[in-house]
């Protein structure tokens, strides 16, 4: 996932996330990969007030590519840690749902 979540460059549609890989660390038999997401605004000039930008409940899904080994948390945060299998490619997707408009955004 390192190589190509942090460097890719395609314009990414309004309402999706942008998934960041923020570090990656080899701790014995696992590796703790740091991910955190960006929403891209449907329409920047509409601000809403921050107590409705920070009401999102984030699904986080992952799996090893090519199927098997999957897992999946809920979190309220816009990022999260997860330890993974070392030497394994990963597919890792982001579904957030606000809370008051009850909007979804996705990302892989």
């Amino acid at each position: 996932c390192q190589s190509k979540c942090s460097s890719s460059s395609s314009p990414h549609p309004a309402g999706t996330l942008t998934l960041v890989l923020l570090q990656m660390i080899r701790n014995d038999s696992l590796v703790t990969a740091d991910v955190a997401w960006v929403s891209i605004v449907t329409n920047p000039t509409a601000k809403s007030p921050p107590s409705q930008q920070q009401q999102h409940q984030c699904l986080v899904t992952w799996e090893v590519s090519g199927g098997g080994l999957m897992g999946n948390l809920l979190t309220e945060s816009s990022s999260v840690q997860l330890s993974l299998w070392p030497e394994t490619n990963y597919r890792v997707q982001v579904t957030c749902r606000n809370k008051v408009s009850d909007g979804l955004g996705a990302g892989i």
